[in-house]
C-alpha cells in the first residue's frame, strides 16, 4: 500500500506541474522530507497527508491506494442511492 501512496503522491505532483520543492512548501516540510515520502523512505504523517489531500482535492483513501476514485464528489450517485 505504501508504494501506491508514493506513486499517487508523485503522479499528483506531476499532473499539477509542481516541483518537489513546491510540494514541500505546500506541506510545510523540507524538500528532503518530501523526497523521502515520494521515494518510500519515510512514512508520511497523517497531518501532512491531509494537507496534500486537501490541496489536490482528493480523498485520503485515494492517496493511500484504497480506492481509485480520486474525489468523494465523484461518488455522488452512490450517496444519493444510499439516502
Amino acid at each position: 500500500m505504501e508504494n501506491k501512496f508514493r506513486l499517487r503522491l508523485r503522479d499528483l505532483r506531476e499532473d499539477h506541474d509542481l516541483t518537489q520543492y513546491e510540494c514541500a512548501k505546500i506541506g510545510y516540510i523540507s524538500k528532503n522530507s518530501y523526497i523521502r515520502y515520494e521515494n518510500n523512505e519515510r512514512q508520511i504523517p497523517l497531518n501532512i497527508a491531509v494537507i496534500y489531500a486537501a490541496y489536490y482535492n482528493v480523498s485520503l483513501d485515494y492517496l493511500a491506494g484504497l480506492t481509485n476514485v480520486s474525489n468523494s464528489n465523484n461518488n455522488s450517485k452512490n450517496k444519493k442511492e444510499i439516502s
